[in-house]
């Protein structure tokens, strides 16, 4: 079963899935939600007719987002057939094979990581079953801070993220979306959580607890990321921090980005959950 990267938009999902990817035994590609989006078709298949898997590799090469993969449908069905998957959960982790070969690896793991899966945890869960949650939060503040700046850049690609453009949407939103951190912690389902700002000023300690948590070893090509980059060069738009090396200092910018009204706004609405993920007022 895939494990699934779970997180706010602008917390640093990008470049924590970068990392894991680096690892050699993990492949995570590039977003999208194909996962789910072909789920309600397939999920209940038997799969026992190459007809059904031509079918397949058909309506998942008109998935949003896929084609930034750079796969090929035939050499795709080629491997689907050679494997010969029973079930839809069986299909989707060759799709992901099919990325790592493409990558040059033999991957025993692998991750999805998509922003719009925050909103859809127990379907995954329903879905995937045994797989492993690994969420990231932000100080909201700085999530804050990066929206408007998306928000206020002129970026002309068809990917362009669309986020809340209010000081109370982008609070409301970071606490829905913290909520649904706290509800999994606190589950029967393997689930754990890391900080950005932790990523960002110990990373060897922190992406270590997550391969510890996933049932491997650390490697130091996870914190060399950025020379593997395979973002899409669409989303370097928005991403271009993923090709340069962890910058300690990236963190706490709403001191400098955001007016002091701004921050009292946010902070009125979201000071209990900041504070209970260790953000100070």
């Amino acid at each position: 079963m895939p494990f699934f990267i779970l997180g706010n938009p602008r917390s640093g999902t990008s470049m924590f899935r970068l990392m894991l990817n680096a690892h050699s035994k993990i492949t995570v590609p590039p977003e999208s939600g194909f996962a789910l989006w072909f789920a309600e078709k397939y999920k209940n298949i038997i799969f026992d007719d190459d007809k059904l898997y031509e079918e397949f590799v058909s309506d998942l090469f008109t998935a949003k987002k896929f084609e930034t993969w750079g796969l090929d449908s035939v050499t795709l069905h080629e491997l689907i057939k050679q494997s010969s998957p029973k079930s839809y959960q069986e299909l989707v982790a060759l799709v992901y094979k099919a990325y790592a070969l493409k990558q040059n690896k033999n991957s025993i793991l692998f991750g999805d990581k998509n922003n719009y899966y925050i909103n859809h945890v127990d379907e995954l869960i329903n879905l995937f079953h045994d797989t492993k949650l690994v969420f990231i939060i932000r100080d909201g503040r700085d999530v804050a801070v990066s929206y408007k700046q998306i928000n206020e850049n002129n970026i002309n690609s068809a990917y362009r993220p669309v986020l809340p453009t209010t000081i109370k949407e982008m609070a409301e939103e970071w606490i829905k979306n913290a909520h649904t951190l706290k509800k999994y912690l606190n589950s029967s389902v393997p689930s754990m959580y890391i900080r950005y700002e932790d990523l960002l000023v110990n990373p060897k300690k922190t992406i270590t607890q997550v391969l510890d948590f996933l049932g491997l070893e650390y490697e130091s090509l996870t914190l060399e990321f950025y020379k593997s980059n395979d973002e899409p060069t669409d989303f370097l738009q928005w991403k271009g921090k993923t090709t340069k090396a962890i910058d300690a200092a990236n963190h706490s910018k709403y001191k400098l980005y955001l007016t002091e009204q701004e921050i009292r706004e946010y902070e009125s609405i979201a000071k209990n959950t900041l504070k209970s993920f260790a953000y100070t007022l």
